[in-house]
């Protein structure tokens, strides 16, 4: 997610949104109830080398500082996607205020827009982020993210937000522009509370709910149903959390990183040893191919 975005989701404080009455009760990696059609170019098993068709760098951002993106932290092995963060002293090549961590980033050369999409993954050890989540800005005015989920390890790292531990599953929903759109008008129409900083003027919801297992002590599935008035998420075939979806009509990459987030994760000792990478089994991605049952 981009900078600043990280604090923002320890700090905000709109009321939790109350999860929608829904009869919906998804098994481990099913679907839900209807007619779905697989998309290729946005689904992928992880048993090959990293399809260069189908995945690339996250582009214009160079990751959340001190933690600089490198791509040779992203690597498939065993079946799964790793992204890794690594221990690493800053060279003349590195931008200001990047120093001690490399972390990772991958993103869909595709977008999606609507639909279900699920993962099963597991989050590196530390306190360095493991996140799944969606954004584009068109550069036209018009740009959003989806956070299915912030994670972080067991090796928690002090100072962090109170409460936040590898049992939490942090999901958000962000405007920062819709073309055409004033942004003291984003609130009422999103649905959202305006809690924008460091100049960036972010309309915002969402929470961090507790889950019954830690992040990084095996495999789980996660999922977004994104609809035209929610954004549902599910962990391990439960509904956890739910998010406006009025104005998230805007097509998104999928997203998978590392980031170094201090100002809400904290960070790990220096010199850092590194961790167990983050892990992502399969995402598949799906459209409905007819009306929910």
């Amino acid at each position: 997610m981009p900078p600043a975005l990280g604090a923002l989701a320890g700090r905000l404080n709109a009321p939790r949104l109350a999860l929608l009455a829904l009869s919906l009760a998804l098994p481990c990696a099913s679907l839900p109830p209807g007619s779905w059609t697989l998309l290729p170019d946005l689904s992928d098993e992880f048993d090959a080398p990293l399809n260069a068709s189908k995945w690339g760098p996250m582009g214009g951002w160079p990751g959340r500082a001190p933690g600089l993106f490198s791509p040779t932290n992203v690597d498939v092995a065993g079946g799964a996607l790793q992204l890794w963060a690594r221990g690493a002293r800053r060279n003349a090549s590195w931008p200001a205020g990047y120093d001690n961590f490399t972390t990772a980033a991958l993103a869909s050369r595709a977008h999606a827009q609507g639909g279900y999409v699920e993962v099963r993954a597991r989050s590196g050890s530390s306190c360095v982020s493991s996140s799944f989540w969606f954004h584009f800005n068109d550069g036209r005015g018009t740009w959003t993210e989806i956070d299915v989920f912030e994670s972080l390890g067991s090796a928690g790292c002090a100072p962090n937000k109170a409460g936040m531990t590898s049992r939490k599953l942090c999901s958000h929903s962000h405007v920062f522009g819709l073309a055409g759109v004033a942004p003291a008008a984003l609130p009422a129409l999103c649905n959202c509370t305006n809690a924008g900083q460091d100049g960036m003027g972010v309309c915002s919801s969402g929470s961090c709910v507790d889950v019954p297992f830690a992040f990084d002590d095996g495999f789980h599935t996660f999922g977004l149903l994104w609809g035209d008035a929610q954004l549902s998420v599910f962990a391990d075939g439960a509904l956890v959390n739910a998010l406006p979806g009025a104005c998230h009509a805007q097509a998104l990459e999928i997203d998978f990183d590392r980031e170094t987030m201090p100002d809400w994760l904290g960070l790990p000792p220096v010199p850092f040893e590194g961790d167990a990478p983050f892990e992502v089994d399969y995402v598949r991605a799906y459209q409905r191919a007819g009306p929910t049952e």
